[in-house]
């Protein structure tokens, strides 16, 4: 029997629907492969971004650090130049010791030799980054001990003398107890053109004084007056740094007695136990703080820390008394004082 005209085949509209439901599938998988395409899609473009940025700080590090290569090279080249002309200086320095009287001496053995136990002192680098103990090895520690344990005499001789606190009870209690303590250093007339130092000295003369311990101010020049012996200072201004206990004992070095030798820099030192030896060093010592080579320094008032100070020196062979700091002008006086008033302890 003939289907009605215009009706679809048996099971088409079944097959339709079909089809259309499988397409409809395949396009919603289609969107989530799109949708996740997309997503990778930003997520590289994101990345290329970080490259881009990356490979741009790269570039600007690449050229700061040929930058400090060159900056590394030209140090290289100063340090190079400065360790040659310190070779020079070295050579230099040779060649007029050996032309000096002392040097002949010792080329041709006629140098008179005392023989003494030595031993040799320094500061660990330690010191540099606050990790040494206080009281465990190096300088200070040997130093304080063999003056607190002086009978008789300790000589100072320091270019930069600031006894801080504790010196200054140290030094005053070896005074009290009978014990002669004598300081050799620079006065305010030679020594450096910024006298900060000096100004920390100033500010401990009064009270030294008071608890009998004496003072002796190198003279600017007194290298060069006649009769002295070459020894302790050269020029206008005192060098040698030694201390000399009860003339057995001296030690020899680079320190200075100052905030600055004690707390930051490392220093090294010889010590020694010669008699013959202290007693030559306790020879140029009072050679050196004679009144002709050095000033003597007073209480006005004696045993008041707070009374003015004066000035004993000879000249022409005559003893002059100066009440200000001898040889110097008023601006440098100021300054001082005002460096005194005002500059902490620590930075001296």
């Amino acid at each position: 029997m003939a289907k009605p005209k215009g009706q679809p085949p048996e099971g088409l509209s079944e097959w339709l629907e079909n089809e259309l439901r499988d397409t409809k599938a395949r396009l919603h998988k289609v969107e989530g492969e799109l949708e996740q395409a997309l997503k990778h899609s930003w997520s590289l473009e994101t990345e290329i971004r970080k490259i881009h940025e990356a490979m741009t700080v790269s570039g600007s590090a690449v050229g700061q650090l040929s930058s400090m290569r060159e900056e590394l090279r030209q140090v290289r080249d100063q340090v190079s130049k400065a360790q040659d002309r310190q070779a020079a200086i070295a050579v230099e320095n040779s060649r007029l010791l050996r032309e000096t009287e002392f040097g002949r001496s010792v080329r041709f053995g006629e140098l008179p030799l005392a023989a003494g136990r030595a031993a040799a002192l320094y500061d660990e680098p330690a010191k540099l980054r606050g990790e040494a103990v206080e009281g465990e090895g190096g300088i200070l520690p040997t130093l304080r001990g063999i003056i607190e344990g002086a009978q008789r005499e300790v000589i100072l001789i320091s270019p930069y003398f600031i006894p801080s606190a504790r010196g200054l009870e140290v030094l005053g209690s070896l005074a009290q107890r009978g014990v002669r303590v004598r300081v050799l250093t620079n006065s305010l007339a030679s020594t450096d053109p910024v006298p900060l130092a000096h100004a920390g000295y100033a500010r401990y003369r009064g009270r030294l004084l008071a608890r009998g311990v004496e003072l002796h101010e190198r003279r600017p020049g007194a290298a060069r007056l006649r009769n002295a012996r070459p020894g302790l200072s050269s020029g206008a201004t005192l060098h040698a740094k030694a201390v000399v206990v009860d003339r057995k004992l001296l030690l020899v070095g680079s320190m200075n007695l100052d905030p600055r030798s004690r707390l930051s820099n490392t220093e090294v030192a010889v010590l020694v136990e010669s008699e013959a030896l202290a007693a030559e060093l306790a020879t140029l010592f009072d050679e050196a703080s004679s009144l002709e080579q050095a000033f003597h320094v007073e209480l006005a008032e004696r045993a008041n820390e707070n009374a003015p100070l004066v000035w004993l020196g000879r000249e022409r062979g005559e003893q002059v008394r100066y009440e200000d700091e001898p040889l110097t002008g008023w601006w440098r006086r100021m300054l001082s004082r005002l460096l005194g008033a005002l500059a902490p302890e620590e930075l001296l």
